[in-house]
């Protein structure tokens, strides 16, 4: 069954999410824990999951079980949270997409044919740690790296 996610969607929940852990009134913790412990048989995946997935099972010693086999946990906190983006370092030859606000199922990207605003390569980042975003599409074979700093952190290939 399809679910409809929006990328919108995703933003809202993050956002959300942020503002419940600035939140004095809420706690959240992350564990590391045991995935597949070998000597407790039933519990974790076993080597059908994908194949013949188990129903779920719903009691208090499996619960508890989660518990014992965490090895630590820390307190997420504001500090510990950031908004991250897919990384694109700037490749010599390589052909970048212009931002559009418009890319979907009917009108893909013209390089990369996503589907998506934020599957697009529209943005790069060179090895000084500057974002370049792609406004305008033209014909230039290389932008020198002098140019690239002169122009308020922005590439307008």
């Amino acid at each position: 069954m399809a679910a409809i996610v929006t990328d919108q969607f995703r933003i809202l929940n993050a956002n959300n999410f942020v503002e419940t852990v600035d939140d004095s009134a809420n706690s959240y913790y992350i564990t590391l824990g045991l995935a597949n412990p070998a000597l407790a048989v039933g519990f974790g995946r076993t080597t059908t999951w994908n194949t013949d997935t188990p129903n779920p099972i719903d009691n208090f010693n499996y619960i508890d079980h989660s518990g014992d086999t965490q090895i630590f946990g820390k307190k997420v906190t504001s500090a510990n949270i950031r908004r991250l983006i897919t990384r694109r370092d700037w490749t010599q030859g390589t052909r970048y997409e212009m931002y559009r606000h418009d890319y979907s199922v009917t009108n893909p990207s013209p390089v990369t044919n996503s589907t998506r605003l934020y599957d697009s390569s529209y943005y790069v980042i060179n090895k000084n740690f500057i974002v370049y975003v792609v406004l305008i599409m033209v014909l230039l074979v290389l932008v020198q790296q002098e140019m690239h700093h002169k122009m308020n952190h922005y590439l307008l290939i």
